[in-house]
């Protein structure tokens, strides 16, 4: 298996190539970054060592309590989970938002948290809430997505007339900028195709 993170320090965003991802554990959970996936250099931060104010990156989590379970490492864990989840959002990467929120959800599951009488801080609460954060955002993204059709099959006919036209310079740019923005084109003598690519 071949997997690469590249990490571009001056844009702080981080790009996987290959065929697997990267994987970030943390007290026993783990947050997977797909092939492909872009996430920024503090996703992968949040997802290491979280965000919390006042407290540094490397410090211990706190021991846990005479029952096994710390409740505000939990809470924490959850804490991180959203910030991720958000930040997973905010760029529409909704493949990293749902693996972040399956992610929670076996961690609520694991630990059987609820807090008393379902209250602000209840992780099954978080879910639910996130849930319904990345329905919207796939109706969002998808709305945008009708947009793209017509405006690359106007691109597509365009660079086809500086084709026909012997204009190569101009149809060399326009499969340039579109290969760039993860579309292929397929040209045969009867039409151009395009498809995403992988």
């Amino acid at each position: 298996e071949h997997t690469s993170l590249m990490l571009d320090l001056g844009t702080g965003r981080a790009t996987i190539r290959g065929r697997g991802g990267v994987t970030v554990r943390r007290d026993g959970q783990s947050v997977v970054f797909g092939a492909g996936a872009e996430p920024t250099i503090d996703d992968l931060r949040v997802a290491a060592f979280g965000a919390r104010k006042g407290r540094s990156a490397h410090a211990a989590a706190p021991p846990p309590e005479a029952n096994g379970r710390d409740d505000s490492v939990v809470q924490s864990q959850v804490t991180d989970s959203e910030q991720a989840f958000d930040a997973a959002l905010a760029r529409l990467d909704l493949a990293a938002a749902a693996r972040i929120l399956v992610g929670l959800e076996d961690l609520v599951t694991q630990t059987g948290e609820s807090a008393p009488g379902g209250s602000a801080e209840d992780p099954r609460g978080s879910v639910r809430a996130m849930v319904g954060r990345l329905v919207v955002a796939t109706q969002e993204v998808a709305a945008r997505a009708e947009l793209v059709g017509p405006l690359l099959d106007t691109l597509v006919e365009l660079r086809r007339a500086a084709r026909s036209s012997g204009d190569w310079a101009t149809a060399d740019a326009i499969r340039d900028r579109l290969r760039a923005l993860g579309l292929e084109l397929h040209d045969s003598d009867e039409e151009t195709t395009w498809s995403l690519r992988p």
